[in-house]
């Protein structure tokens, strides 16, 4: 009887025991995961800090507002994109027609009076194409040096056989007094631009030439500076 009663106990200490580490090993889990996660926390911090360093995208991808103060990122970027190809624009605009017609052979000249208007009004660009005078139509508008001038009427006569025109413009009342000899005449007038004038007068000069390269060089730098601003606010909102 006492063996047997001996045997019961062991056998309920071994049941008791096997509880008890169970509950344990439930109990150190927990402990574990927690331990676990706070290790990882300022691993994960780490990581994202070095990958913003190096101008990565944190882990997760993850975004966040800017900072105090740097507000302007939001639209700065933007504005001056849109400044520095508006001044692109701009020189694109003066350059074509007052360059791009020399190229083609053409002369261009700025009407500084009104003997023209309405149709050539002051401040015009006109672009002359270089043309036998005897092959000038009666009714076209003519280029042709007067003295030291550059004078822009229309022709009312062409007298082949004398080698002359008879000019007039189209505001005046009378005549051109002289005539026009055929050596004088620079050629037709193809194409009238209203307000490229001045353009065209200030491009013509050295000094002119130089100011215009500055104004390309400024709107580049304008665009570039706003491409530096985009990538520092990228930078800033990684969080």
């Amino acid at each position: 009887m006492d063996e047997a009663e001996a045997e019961a106990r062991a056998e309920a200490q071994e049941r008791a025991a096997a509880q008890a580490g169970a509950a344990g090993t439930q109990a150190a889990a927990p402990a574990q995961v927690a331990a676990g996660t706070q290790v990882a926390a300022p691993a994960q911090a780490a990581a994202d800090e070095a990958a913003a360093q190096v101008g990565a995208a944190p882990a997760g991808g993850r975004t966040r507002g800017l900072p105090k103060g740097k507000g302007y990122l939001r639209w700065m970027p933007a504005a001056l994109r849109a400044i520095g190809f508006a001044m692109l624009l701009l020189a694109i605009v003066v350059l074509v027609p007052t360059a791009v017609p020399r190229v083609l052979g053409m002369d261009t000249f700025a009407i500084q009076t009104a003997s023209m208007a309405p149709t050539m009004p002051v401040g015009s660009l006109v672009l002359v194409q270089p043309v036998d005078a005897a092959d000038i139509p009666e009714g076209e508008a003519a280029a042709f040096h007067r003295g030291d001038s550059v004078v822009v009427h229309r022709v009312i006569t062409n007298q082949v056989v004398e080698g002359y025109l008879v000019t007039k413009g189209d505001a005046n009342q009378l005549e051109d007094q002289e005539p026009v000899p055929y050596p004088d005449v620079i050629g037709q007038v193809a194409y009238t631009i209203p307000y490229l004038g001045a353009f065209g007068e200030i491009l013509s000069t050295m000094t002119g030439k130089v100011y215009f390269a500055l104004f390309i060089v400024a709107a580049l730098l304008v665009i570039i500076l706003a491409n530096q601003q985009a990538a520092k606010r990228r930078y800033l909102t990684r969080g």
